[in-house]
């Protein structure tokens, strides 16, 4: 093992309060919206946060037909203020497998994300963090770093489109 990997984080402000962003980051009826890529299908394979231990399993599919498995084991669920969860990827028969981005992604990132609102404003803190990596492992975290903030913005973006329409929709 090597040492601890530098953290990625994010944050970005909505206009929309908290519980509705936490909504958006704990239901499956919500993720499936914005968590891919825009052009991306996503389906909802399990989820079940009754307790900490809890899990999302989602399938994504490239618009080139190329499925990613993908699962959220939950921590913390303490809403609306903060979840923490560990993504990893899967392969077909739901066995941990590496990410197909890279030929050393880590096999699991534990992710904090933090809910803070003020007059109907919530700013989200992102934080992700590889557990139990190589040094192998801890380099390519770190080198794409770029690649990761331009995909939380682009997911950013859709949550930002998808939490209007949402409001707009409860109004």
């Amino acid at each position: 093992m090597s040492d601890r990997p530098k953290k990625f984080t994010m944050t970005r402000t909505f206009h929309a309060p908290r519980d509705i962003l936490y909504e958006a980051w704990t239901e499956s009826e919500h993720l499936h919206h914005w968590w891919a890529p825009r052009e991306d299908a996503v389906e909802v394979k399990q989820q079940d946060l009754t307790r900490k231990e809890g899990n999302y399993q989602y399938k994504n599919t490239d618009k080139k037909g190329r499925p990613v498995w993908g699962k959220f084991n939950y921590r913390e669920l303490e809403g609306p203020e903060k979840l923490t969860y560990v993504h990893s990827y899967l392969n077909e028969q739901g066995k941990l497998t590496r990410g197909p981005y890279h030929d050393y992604w880590p096999m699991e990132v534990v992710n904090t994300v933090t809910f803070s609102e003020e007059d109907g404003v919530t700013t989200v803190h992102f934080k992700g963090e590889p557990i139990y990596v190589t040094e192998e492992e801890r380099v390519a975290f770190e080198q794409t770093q770029d690649q990761l903030k331009q995909g939380f913005n682009g997911a950013f973006d859709q949550l930002e489109e998808y939490i209007a329409n949402l409001k707009k929709d409860r109004k």
